[in-house]
């Protein structure tokens, strides 16, 4: 077949592409040597196909990536293409927004105007839609070509846009924060609401207040993130079922539900087991429950220090606090920070642990310098565990 490449003065190539050899060039590959026959730099040189009948014919701008073959004509062994000159800095104004989209900040008002170069900006990411001219940022397909990179960027279209249903729906489904960019009419559709809370549930926060009195809408909000229960309104803070659902997704949430469910074990258990510190939150009968607490310093060691005191003393809770986090040492009674057993422990966990936790009394012990040594400096090769097993039992206590 025959690749006939045509410019405004005439003929500028013409190649000839054997069997098969059609299916496997590329439009780059064509580009390339129509650059070379016109002396000029690929970046200016576009390539332009028509299709159509002579009275409904339509231009298309090639994508390298696309392949010669599929772009021939039924039937004939001719493709014609157009090239199409590029303004050099304009070509230049393309590759860089190619390369950085940012760019476009610092180009010319007329670069910042130009459709073209702010949609390759844009499409690299939506965060160049700041920089584009007033226009183009008012303009329906440059904007959702922003968006859909990142929903944020629809803070920067102009404000005619804003109460644009379909695309404020383009723009929540890729960031659920763009609802605070819609007009507020919009923040009373259910619809948009709750695509906005399934991208992100602390979108909730830009709802309209039925919407946050929603149990519906503030379930899915809470799925996707926990702390999206701050958002709601108060009497689904005190609903069991939705708490639940919240502490799942993130046990610090447990802050934000009411002070009812706070002391009820059912919601309390499955927060600090998901984040041990929230334990802080729990009510003072909670944190006087031991297996509210293990739980909870399994979880995390540190969250001792939100324990009931008489937990500092007791060797259960402080051996299972030290194993989970070392530091944790530094919050149990004098007289634990003085067991060999306990600060063994603490040491393994965390070297940092004998200089923090362990009373003085033991810190010359010589088992516990080896650990320090060992969480200082073996553990970046080895982790605890393989470097124990190598330890004589003898020194385990």
């Amino acid at each position: 077949m025959e690749v006939r490449v045509n410019g405004l003065a005439g003929p500028v190539l013409s190649l000839e592409l054997g069997a098969g050899e059609a299916e496997h060039t590329l439009v780059l590959d064509v580009r390339r040597r129509a650059a070379q026959a016109l002396g000029k730099p690929l970046r200016e040189v576009q390539l332009l196909a028509s299709s159509g009948a002579p009275d409904t014919v339509s231009v298309r701008k090639l994508q390298d990536s696309e392949l010669v073959g599929p772009l021939t004509p039924v039937g004939s062994g001719i493709l014609d293409l157009t090239v199409l000159c590029l303004d050099p800095q304009r070509a230049l104004a393309m590759e860089a927004v190619r390369e950085d989209w940012k760019s476009l900040a610092s180009m010319s008002e007329e670069l910042q105007a130009d459709r073209e170069v702010v949609l390759l900006a844009v499409s690299a990411h939506g965060w160049a839609l700041q920089f584009a001219s007033k226009a183009l940022q008012a303009d329906r397909e440059i904007v959702l070509a922003a968006i859909r990179t990142s929903g944020f960027a629809f803070g920067f279209s102009a404000m005619e846009l804003r109460h644009d249903r379909w695309l404020v729906m383009e723009a929540v489904k890729a960031g659920g924060a763009a609802l605070q960019f819609a007009t507020e009419n919009l923040w009373e559709d259910r619809e948009v609401v709750l695509t906005a809370v399934e991208s992100s549930g602390r979108a909730l926060r830009f709802a309209a207040s039925p919407l946050r009195a929603d149990k519906q809408v503030v379930m899915v909000a809470v799925q996707n993130d926990g702390s999206a229960l701050e958002f709601a309104a108060s009497h689904l803070k005190s609903d069991q079922e939705v708490v639940l659902l919240a502490v799942s997704s993130g046990g610090f949430t447990l802050q934000c539900a009411a002070e009812a469910l706070r002391a009820h074990r059912e919601v309390v258990l499955p927060a600090v087991a998901a984040e041990g510190q929230a334990l802080r939150y729990a009510s003072d009968e909670l944190r006087a429950d031991r297996e509210v607490v293990l739980a909870a310093v399994r979880a995390d060691g540190n969250a001792l220090r939100f324990a009931s005191k008489s937990f500092r003393s007791d060797r259960g809770i402080v051996l299972a606090a030290v194993r989970s986090c070392g530091l944790a040492l530094a919050s149990a009674s004098d007289a634990l920070r003085g067991d060999r057993e306990v600060a063994l422990a603490a040491v393994r966990s965390n070297g940092r642990a004998l200089q923090l936790g362990v009373r003085a009394s033991l810190r010359g012990d010589v088992h516990l310098q080896l650990f320090t040594r060992m969480s200082a400096n073996v553990i970046v090769d080895l982790t605890l565990h393989r470097f124990l097993d190598i330890i004589p039992q003898v020194l385990i206590v």
